[in-house]
Order: structure tokens, then sequence, then C-alpha cells
């Protein structure tokens, strides 16, 4: 197996990025109303809002993982190419299903 050679502290803003992403997006998931009040659209308004909670979700679970990955390359703790491909696969999984 060969090593991830990268600048560590270009790797620490990447993961920097994606902590912040996960951090906001944290914040936009908790203001995703349960219930909706659409009149006769109520139905369909609740199923988009539900589709765009998912995908919101989806881009929480990415970046937490993407940063905790990045983060530990950074630190130098994870330099493995292949248990970092086995972190990446649950990343692919949730892509796959958007």
């Amino acid at each position: 197996m060969s090593r991830i050679a990268m600048d560590p502290e270009v790797m620490a803003v990447h993961a920097d990025m994606h902590e912040e992403a996960v951090e906001l997006i944290e914040t936009k998931l908790s203001g995703i109303p349960t219930a909706v009040d659409g009149g006769l659209a109520s139905d369909t308004v609740a199923a988009i809002m539900q589709r765009v909670g998912e995908g919101v979700d989806a881009l929480y679970r990415i970046n937490g993982t993407l940063g905790e990955i990045v983060r530990a390359i950074a630190d130098d703790a994870e330099t493995n190419e292949q248990d970092v491909i086995d972190q990446l696969d649950p990343v692919a999984a949730i892509v796959e299903d958007l």
C-alpha cells in the first residue's frame, strides 16, 4: 500500500471547511418544519420537504465523514489509502442513494 502525501496545512483547511459545513447544515436541519399547512397541497409540500430534508441530512453525513477523514490525514493519523477507501465506501453509498 502507498501513503497519501498532502500538505498537512492545506488538508487542515479542507477539514475546517467540512466541519464548518456540518455545523451550518446541522443548524439548517433543526429549522426544517415537522408539519406543513399547505391547504390542498399539504401532502405534496410535505413530500417535497421530506425529500429536501433527506438531501440535507445526506450532505450533513457526507461532510461529517469527509471532515473526519481529511482531519485524520492532516493530523497524519490516517494515511493508509485502504483505510481511507474503507471510510469513503459509506459516503459513496449515501451519494448513490441521492
